[in-house]
């Protein structure tokens, strides 16, 4: 809570992106933009961080197409992102997870 206090008082483009490692779910997403929310981080004031989710497990690359659907399923979060979603895809964790095929052809499935 103290990096969002913190970050809401950072002048306007201070900050990029909140990027969240081993996301797994839409929650996961969607917790980040209710604290920005709750510190008065808004794209209205132009002061929120873009919120990219990082899939890194053989199982959140798998999934990671069910959570964009749910996120882009809700109008309020496609306004607040106003249409463009960055998302990060890890080799590292799926490697060490499932072995370098399964990682690498989940990689490529899920882009």
């Amino acid at each position: 809570i103290k990096t969002f206090q913190t970050a809401s008082t950072l002048g306007t483009g201070s900050l990029g992106a909140y990027v969240i490692s081993q996301a797994q779910t839409a929650s996961d997403v969607l917790a980040v933009m209710l604290l920005q929310k709750q510190f008065g981080m808004t794209p209205q004031n132009g002061n929120m961080m873009r919120v990219v989710p990082l899939f890194e497990t053989l199982n959140d690359l798998t999934n990671s197409a069910d959570v964009l659907e749910t996120l882009f399923s809700l109008s309020a979060y496609v306004g607040a992102i106003k249409g463009k979603q960055e998302v990060m895809v890890g080799y590292s964790d799926s490697a060490k997870d499932a072995g370098r095929l399964a990682a690498s052809w989940a990689l490529y499935t899920s882009q």
